[in-house]
């Protein structure tokens, strides 16, 4: 299989802009290959057309605007790109924060602290002796509100 000259290669050759290596093997390609033969040809009508075209002069102030502007990029610095990159990227993290802080909330609602973790939270000594001094059987939920409540009045 052949391999084809890039079209800027091709361009450059007939704009005459290729270095004598490259013209060399450009010129040793082309009569093997006829796409790239091809699009010298259609590159070559479109110089020619172009230049029998009549040359449009430049605006006087056209080169003065096209320096300021690029004397004003070459300017602009880090402090700059980050400012116009943080503008974009804040709503974007500010959505993502109000979603995490939600989902965390809502997620934090469902998990409630069993009837064990309240007893652990409270004194289990004070549990213990409410159970010991009972007479007759009481629930899990009697004991928590009395272990919570002989807890809290201690404090």
């Amino acid at each position: 299989m052949i391999k084809h000259i890039s079209p800027e290669n091709l361009s450059a050759y007939v704009d005459s802009a290729l270095s004598e290596s490259e013209r060399s093997k450009v010129d040793e390609h082309l009569p093997v290959c006829a796409p790239c033969r091809k699009q010298v040809e259609e590159l070559s009508r479109v110089a020619a057309w172009l230049g029998q075209r009549p040359d449009y002069p430049v605006p006087p102030f056209f080169a003065a605007r096209l320096s300021a502007r690029l004397k004003a990029r070459q300017e602009r610095n880090i402090t700059s790109d980050f400012v116009w990159i943080a503008k974009r990227l804040a709503p974007g993290f500010a959505i993502i924060i109000v979603v995490m802080l939600a989902w965390s909330s809502w997620r934090s609602s469902d998990i409630l602290p069993s009837p064990e973790d309240y007893l652990s939270m409270a004194d289990s000594t004070t549990a213990m002796v409410i159970l010991a001094e009972s007479e007759s059987e009481l629930t899990s939920d009697e004991v928590l509100q009395l272990a919570v409540f002989e807890s809290s009045s201690e404090e």
